[in-house]
């Protein structure tokens, strides 16, 4: 801290002073981080060294850390997620900016306010757009996905999260990370979040390959029960809009995926997957 007050028009120094922050922060009291404002410091110096890229990631590494200790209100107040979004926009071909500032994102997602502050500062366009960039990089889009899942339990970000085309990212990150289990999975449940409106009981049609991401996640995987149950939910919710049962008809493979999903678990995935084929075959 002391090195962030007397040597601030060095970037270097900058840099390893929020590096060193960062990895001190878990065993610091918050009242000490409190009264050395170490959250306004961090912030500060994000912003006054906007191109440096390491800066911003030890920067934002720091932001995170301070937001998993319980000081996320302290960082909304000082506008730390615009410092957030602004570095994951000025450096989109950082992988590492990209996915701190994802799990930083998520992690004051937690609070309201921050649900709002997130999409009226850009940061859902931001996850998007970085997640393009990067589509291959499986680690990000874990992470991108969780964000996403969790923003989406806000009204408003759910259409937000429609407008900026993520339910079209969530589907290509499915067809590119095919082989992992936990990305289909949670990418199977952060499409449900987005595409219902538990307040209007609406559901959104398909816009695209949705059917063919969640068919080729339950072929991938017929074995792991988790996969199995998020696509039967995510099915099922489809099915409360119209236009979507129409292109689920006449599907041979879904309803072998379905019945065999129902045959190896009974437990979480019989019901939802006899309801769907009810809907289908109706």
């Amino acid at each position: 801290q002391f090195a962030l007050d007397t040597h601030r028009s060095d970037p270097y120094v900058t840099e390893r002073a929020c590096g060193a922050l960062a990895n001190l922060i878990s065993g610091t009291e918050i009242d000490i981080l409190r009264g050395n404002d170490v959250v306004q410091k961090v912030v500060a110096a994000a912003e006054t060294y906007p191109d440096l890229v390491e800066l911003q990631i030890k920067c934002i590494a720091a932001l995170w850390n301070l937001s998993v200790k319980g000081l996320k209100e302290d960082i909304v107040r000082v506008r730390g997620i615009n410092t957030v979004v602004s570095a994951m926009n000025i450096h989109i071909a950082s992988k590492e900016v990209q996915e701190k500032g994802c799990v930083t994102l998520w992690s004051l997602g937690e609070l309201d306010v921050a649900q709002d502050e997130i999409r009226n500062m850009g940061g859902i366009e931001a996850i998007i757009n970085g997640a393009m960039a990067h589509v291959a990089y499986a680690q990000l889009q874990t992470e991108v996905i969780g964000v996403l899942r969790s923003l989406a339990t806000n009204l408003s970000n759910k259409e937000a999260i429609k407008s900026c085309k993520g339910v079209e990212a969530i589907v290509c990150i499915m067809f590119v990370h095919f082989n992992n289990s936990a990305i289909q999975e949670s990418a199977c449940s952060a499409l449900s979040n987005v595409v219902v409106n538990p307040v209007t009981n609406e559901v959104s049609p398909m816009v695209g390959r949705e059917l063919d991401a969640i068919m080729g996640a339950m072929l991938s995987f017929p074995f792991v029960e988790n996969v199995q149950k998020q696509a039967c939910v995510l099915l099922r919710n489809y099915t409360f809009q119209s236009s979507n049962i129409d292109l689920l008809k006449d599907n041979v493979m879904l309803l072998n995926l379905l019945r065999l999903a129902a045959e190896n678990f009974p437990a979480s995935c019989e019901k939802r997957a006899n309801y769907i084929v009810s809907r289908i075959l109706t």
